[in-house]
């Protein structure tokens, strides 16, 4: 019994090193790994353990659940769906409906490349699954542009053809999400610190259709929207920025942390930081003092108010790109929302 012990104490110990290598790959290499690791584990046992690792690729989810027999000494992995929440499901069926009704079947001439901007954000996951379905055959004639790296990784994650967005002046449609959309289609985006990709892809593009979820969806904008519009700016410009964002009518404008994985500001792609400036009461502020633009507290208010708000920040010096979306801005054709009981709704641009 004792010889008994210490061999299965010996394999303990070994086994515990080969779980812990495991569990320390990422979370694809791991997924790639277990079946060769189960294979090689079976029969050798130790104290019953379980361990449970969520895989979340693009298209579905699983959860892998391990589990250590004692009796059997025998380690049994099993994929077990993980089925996804309303919500979810209602912004995968949004993002479907978006690409069916948007992505180019043919262009003119034939020849030419069909010209794609991919966005960021969770509910653009889904339009790359959507896309990823579509004939290969219509596939190899696309190139995809992305607004970032979370857009880029997922291009080349569907093996799709990576484009550079300064090789292309003309796309023929860019699908992204949105932070805040307004009953005119006027969107505040950024809260992802690529806005100024995404907008230069939004502005390329024949159409930019926008696929959310019933949170982004609002009455005016800078009201779902907590922090309100993203500001990207250059470094040296942040206090010059702030002191004319106030006098514009924001209150307390921030500059964006980067969290806690980075000690100081966030960093955008560009080298530039943030600042997050919310307009919550009428939004741009007259000549002398006055509020121009909706009651107190509405928001921004109407597209009028919208556009020249957006016009009057990107005047400032040092104001790279705002968050901003508008006639002008490139601002959404259509909008797709995934609702709270899992239907989809949509908003039509309105000229």
């Amino acid at each position: 019994m004792q010889g008994g012990t210490h061999l299965r104490n010996k394999f303990s110990g070994g086994m515990h090193k080969c779980i812990n290598k495991l569990l320390s790959l990422p979370i694809p290499q791991i997924s790639s790994s277990y079946p060769t690791f189960t294979r090689n584990c079976t029969r050798i046992g130790f104290n019953s353990t379980s361990i449970i690792r969520q895989h979340k690729p693009f298209h579905h989810q699983y959860r892998y659940l391990t589990t250590f027999n004692p009796h059997h000494f025998k380690m049994v992995t099993s994929p077990t769906p993980v089925s996804l929440s309303s919500v979810e499901s209602a912004k995968r069926q949004a993002a479907h409906l978006a690409v069916d009704a948007h992505f180019p079947r043919s262009i003119s001439p034939p020849s030419s490349p069909i010209l794609i901007g991919i966005g960021s954000g969770s509910t653009v996951i889904y339009v790359v699954e959507r896309i990823l379905q579509l004939p290969h055959s219509l596939l190899s004639q696309c190139i995809f542009i992305p607004t970032g790296y979370q857009s880029r990784q997922l291009i080349l994650s569907g093996s799709l053809t990576l484009g550079d967005i300064d090789s292309h002046n003309h796309l023929h449609v860019a699908f992204d999400g949105a932070d805040e959309v307004d009953p005119a289609l006027n969107c505040i985006k950024g809260g992802g610190a690529c806005l100024f990709q995404e907008k230069l892809v939004a502005i390329k593009a024949e159409k930019f259709v926008v696929v959310a979820d019933f949170r982004k969806i609002s009455s005016s904008l800078s009201t779902a929207y907590a922090p309100g519009v993203p500001i990207e700016v250059v470094p040296q410009a942040v206090s010059w920025v702030t002191k004319r964002l106030v006098e514009l009518g924001s209150v307390n404008p921030t500059l964006r942390m980067g969290g806690r994985a980075k000690a100081g500001p966030c960093v955008t792609d560009n080298g530039n930081f943030i600042i997050d400036a919310p307009f919550r009461d009428g939004c741009v502020v007259g000549k002398e003092g006055e509020v121009n633009g909706g009651v107190k507290g509405s928001g921004i208010g109407d597209t009028g108010n919208v556009e020249r708000l957006a016009e009057e920040i990107k005047r400032i010096v040092g104001v790279v790109e705002h968050g901003i979306f508008c006639r002008g801005n490139a601002k959404a054709v259509m909008a797709y929302f995934g609702m709270e009981h899992g239907d989809v709704t949509t908003r039509t641009e309105v000229v």
